[in-house]
């Protein structure tokens, strides 16, 4: 009798394990299922997304906020897959597709994006303010080129077109060496930085256009640009004194110790607050009807030339006056 009982139990225990051993399968069957269902439910969700995407416009604006150029996500981008008419940069198709993966790159895009948020915020607005950020910009570039078609034709425009610009260094520095403003920057080494600068440009564009090398171009742009900046560098000790305000102040200083002034009169120069650097004291800005009032005894005006000439009046009041001249800038004596 004992042995039967024992039996029976033996079987209840080997029967109840079994079944704890088969829920537990079925359960782990069941999860399985349901995470691949979901997992293909995923995939369709993200391939309609794809396909929302790439139906939307070219170029949209909403609310202001960003633009959507309408670049394919799910697949590499090239003349037949990019439906894009506008591309803002290498840093915003980075961020849009999703290519700034890298640790180093992230790095670089967190101090961009954190730079011009807080330039976009201070009332004060330089173009040398964003100076720091653009050795970040550059890098950033190089590295997120690699992961795009070199042959992109977004990236030969931005490319072609400073190479239009460099082409035209010469010409220009031709034309404004003619003119009366600029006659200074008729020299040597700065018709020899500007020839350089245009040679640059038609080889960026052979590289581009002609042998489809666009990373040929890009070595060019480089060396070519950093060569034409260091043969410039070497005309500034002759530029220097019509550049900036430094030499007219002390001549100004000089005139007004000799003639016996005390105040420095300034008329439509920009920023001209700053001068008490050069000047050690500060300035007095007039009008041009404080100008035209006479007379004037033991005075000195500091102006641009280029007012000089396109104001009749100006002109008339000033023309018998001493006058002395730096660059842009003229230096005249009540």
């Amino acid at each position: 009798m004992s042995l039967w009982i024992t039996t029976i139990r033996a079987q209840s225990e080997g029967d109840s394990s079994d079944t704890t051993k088969w829920r537990l399968k079925n359960l782990v069957e069941n999860v399985k299922t349901k995470f691949e269902q979901d997992s293909q439910k995923l995939a369709k969700l993200e391939d309609e997304n794809f396909r929302d995407m790439d139906d939307l416009p070219p170029i949209s604006i909403y609310k202001d906020d960003y633009f959507n150029t309408g670049i394919p996500l799910n697949r590499g981008i090239n003349g037949e897959t990019a439906d894009a008419k506008f591309q803002i940069s290498l840093l915003i198709a980075g961020l849009v597709q999703k290519r700034i993966t890298g640790t180093l790159e992230q790095f670089f895009a967190a101090i961009i994006l954190s730079t011009l948020v807080l330039l976009s915020l201070i009332s004060s607005k330089l173009a040398i303010y964003s100076l720091p950020v653009i050795p970040f910009v550059i890098y950033l570039s190089v590295l997120l080129l690699k992961k795009f078609n070199p042959q992109n034709r977004w990236i030969v425009i931005t490319l072609a077109i400073p190479a239009f610009v460099l082409l035209l260094a010469l010409p220009a520095v031709i034309y404004l060496g003619g003119t009366d403003e600029m006659p200074y920057i008729v020299t040597p080494l700065v018709y020899a930085a500007a020839g350089m600068l245009s040679v640059t440009g038609m080889l960026i564009l052979y590289y581009l256009y002609g042998k489809r090398d666009t990373y040929r171009s890009i070595h060019t742009l480089a060396i070519g640009f950093l060569l034409a900046v260091f043969v410039a560098g070497w005309s500034m000790p002759k530029l220097n004194t019509q550049l900036g305000w430094g030499n007219m102040c002390e001549k100004a200083m000089e005139l007004s110790e000799k003639h016996r002034i005390d105040d420095y009169w300034v008329y439509h120069i920009s920023r001209a607050e700053n001068m008490d650097v050069y000047l050690g004291k500060d300035i007095t800005k007039v009008e041009r009807e404080d100008i035209l009032k006479q007379p004037h005894e033991n005075r000195l005006l500091m102006l641009r030339v280029q007012d000089i000439k396109n104001d009749k009046e100006l002109h008339n009041a000033l023309m018998n006056k001493e006058q002395y001249r730096f660059g842009k800038y003229a230096i005249v004596i009540f």
